[in-house]
C-alpha cells in the first residue's frame, strides 16, 4: 500500500467526489449557520467553477491510495499591480478526517510549484473562520487576514440611538455625498490600511442616489456619514450571497467622519437595513470587509458573522529562482 499523499492536475472524473468532499466540509463547519441554506442543494454553481478550472489547468488534487482526499482550485491575473493566484472558498476542501493539516500542506505546496513558476508571488486562500486547523497550518507558513465575507439574519426591530438624521440621501446631497466618499478613499490609503479601491464619480453617485440605495447621516443638514446597500440579483458563489439577500458596503461603501465615530451613527445605519430586511422579507444581509481595517474589524462583527476568511501571502521576489 502507498501511504504517499500525491498532487496531480485534477481531472474530470474527480468532480463527483470533489463535491462530496465539499458537501462534508460544508456540513461540518457551516450546519445550522447563516450561510448553510445557501450551499444546501445549490452545488450546480460548485460542479461548474470546477469544470472550468479543470480545463483551464487550475485545478489541483490529492489523493491516496487511489482515494481523493482534498483539492485546491485557482485563478492567476493581476491584482493590485501584482500578478496574483486567487483560491476561492467554493474551491478548496479536503476530507473532514486526520492529516488535513498534511493535505493542505501537499495542495499548496503544489500549488506554489505551479503558480510561482508563472510569475505569481502573491496567494490568496479563502477558508471557513472556525476551521482553527487549517488557519493555524496557514498562519505559519506566513499567510494573514486579507477579507472576511459575513451574515446577518435581522428578527427583531431596533432603536435609533444616535439622535442624528439618518435617511435616504437626496439628489441635492449628491455633492456632499461625492465630498465624503472622496475623504473616505483618502482614509482608506492611509496606514494601517493603505488600501486602493475602484473611484466612484459625481455621476455615478446620482445614478445611485436615484436608484434609493444610498443613505446619509445628517448633523444640522450636513453630511457626516455615508452607506449603501442593493438587493442582489443572483446567487454568486464567490462572494456567497443568494438572489435577494442585501448586499452591504457596494460601491460607495460605508464612511462616518472621524470626529462623529463612536456616537451610535453606524448602529443606526444598521437599522436601516434591518428595518428594510424586515418590512421586505429579505432573508439575510452580507457584507465583506478588510482585515486591515481596524474600525471595521470591531464595528462589523458586533452585527454580522463571518462565513469565510480570506487570507493573503505574499513571497519575497528575490527568494525565486
Amino acid at each position: 500500500m502507498n501511504n504517499k499523499i500525491e498532487t496531480y492536475l485534477m481531472e474530470t472524473g474527480d468532480i463527483h467526489e470533489a463535491i462530496n468532499l465539499w458537501k462534508k466540509q460544508a456540513q461540518h463547519f457551516n450546519t445550522g449557520k447563516i450561510v448553510y441554506p445557501f450551499w444546501e442543494n445549490k452545488y450546480d454553481g460548485i460542479e461548474l467553477h470546477l469544470k472550468n478550472s479543470i480545463s483551464n489547468g487550475n485545478a489541483l488534487a490529492a489523493k491516496q491510495d487511489e482515494k481523493l482526499l482534498g483539492f485546491i482550485t485557482f485563478d492567476i491575473f493581476d491584482f493590485h499591480g501584482a500578478l496574483s493566484a486567487m483560491c476561492h472558498f467554493i474551491g478548496t476542501a479536503t476530507a473532514t478526517t486526520e492529516n488535513r493539516q498534511h493535505i493542505y500542506l501537499a495542495l499548496y505546496n503544489k500549488l506554489c510549484e505551479h503558480c510561482v513558476s508563472k510569475g505569481a508571488l502573491a496567494h490568496y486562500i479563502a477558508i471557513c473562520p472556525d476551521d482553527l486547523e487549517i488557519r493555524e497550518l496557514f498562519f505559519n507558513l506566513g499567510f494573514g487576514g486579507y477579507v472576511i465575507f459575513a451574515l446577518a439574519q435581522f428578527n427583531k426591530t431596533m432603536e435609533f440611538t444616535s439622535g442624528y438624521d439618518i435617511g435616504l440621501a437626496s439628489v441635492s446631497d449628491a455633492k456632499e455625498v461625492f465630498e465624503l466618499y472622496c475623504e473616505s478613499q483618502r482614509y482608506f490609503i492611509n496606514p494601517p490600511i493603505y488600501l486602493k479601491l475602484p473611484v466612484c464619480d459625481l455621476t455615478r453617485i446620482e445614478e445611485k442616489i436615484k436608484q434609493n440605495i444610498v443613505y446619509v447621516a445628517k448633523d444640522n443638514g450636513k453630511v457626516i456619514g455615508i452607506w449603501d446597500f442593493e438587493i442582489a440579483e443572483n446567487d454568486n458563489v464567490y462572494m456567497l450571497h443568494s438572489k435577494g439577500n442585501a448586499i452591504v458596503c457596494g460601491e460607495i461603501g460605508a464612511y462616518i467622519k472621524e470626529e462623529y465615530r463612536g456616537k451610535n451613527i453606524g448602529s443606526d445605519f444598521i437599522k436601516i437595513v434591518s428595518d428594510f430586511c424586515l418590512e421586505n422579507n429579505i432573508p439575510c444581509a452580507h457584507v465583506p470587509w478588510e482585515t486591515l481595517n481596524p474600525y471595521a474589524n470591531r464595528f462589523w462583527r458586533k452585527f454580522f458573522t463571518p462565513v469565510s476568511l480570506a487570507l493573503k501571502r505574499v513571497i519575497h521576489p528575490d527568494a525565486v529562482l
